[in-house]
């Protein structure tokens, strides 16, 4: 199979549903750093839902509609406003641990990322880090690809 273009697999509608869900009350109020948006449905979900002072997007793909075009993967920027308290997002598998350690080092209160159960499997990578999440959602295992 061949990979899209910048890793770009977006999130689906029922998934973001299921994260507004277990975040609503953890985001009331407070604002929101997306750095991979891609289509836009994790922050477009949670402007929808109403719970957000603030919500700042980021793309790797300047073709994206986002408040900023630099590689999540890398040193953020000082972004207008300074810090949020969250940084919510759906990164792309093989750069998601640099991009957590970015958004740590960037989020005032908490982080929220939709990744693979096999993300936590160890691995020399991860094994420097081995802090582990302090919740867990599980969702039936999301097709990016169409094909189930």
């Amino acid at each position: 199979m061949t990979r899209h273009k910048l890793d770009a697999y977006y999130t689906p509608t029922w998934a973001v549903d299921v994260l507004r869900q277990d975040l609503v009350l953890h985001l009331k109020g407070m604002s929101v750093f997306e750095p991979c948006v891609g289509e836009g449905a994790i922050s477009r979900g949670l402007v929808d839902a109403a719970i957000l002072t603030a919500v700042l997007t980021n793309d790797i793909d300047p073709n994206i509609a986002a408040d900023y075009h630099f590689d999540a993967a890398k040193t953020w920027p000082q972004l207008r406003g300074g810090n949020c308290a969250w940084v919510v997002t759906n990164p792309p598998f093989k750069y998601a641990k640099p991009i957590l350690d970015q958004a740590r080092a960037y989020a005032t209160y908490g982080v929220a990322f939709l990744l693979r159960l096999s993300w936590l499997e160890p691995t020399f990578e991860r094994n420097r880090h081995p802090e582990a999440p302090d919740r867990i959602i599980v969702l039936p295992r999301i097709s990016f690809t169409g094909d189930g």
